[in-house]
């Protein structure tokens, strides 16, 4: 599938279409987008082991 570049006159126009395109987006999409993005930013903390087990502070 190929896509078009766009370009605009302004930021104002671009963020615009931006904001056209995201509202076209199901409400699944949306979390499929976030949860890719999150993925992505926390690639390197997602590798470490977790510790699951849970601790509580004796203050």
């Amino acid at each position: 599938m190929k896509k078009k570049l766009k370009t605009f006159d302004s930021f104002n126009e671009a963020s615009e279409a931006d904001a056209k395109a995201k509202a076209n987006l199901s409400p699944e999409q949306h979390i499929l987008n976030v949860t890719q993005r999150i993925k992505e930013m926390y690639a390197e903390e997602l590798k470490k082991p977790m510790d699951k087990n849970l601790k509580f502070r004796n203050d």
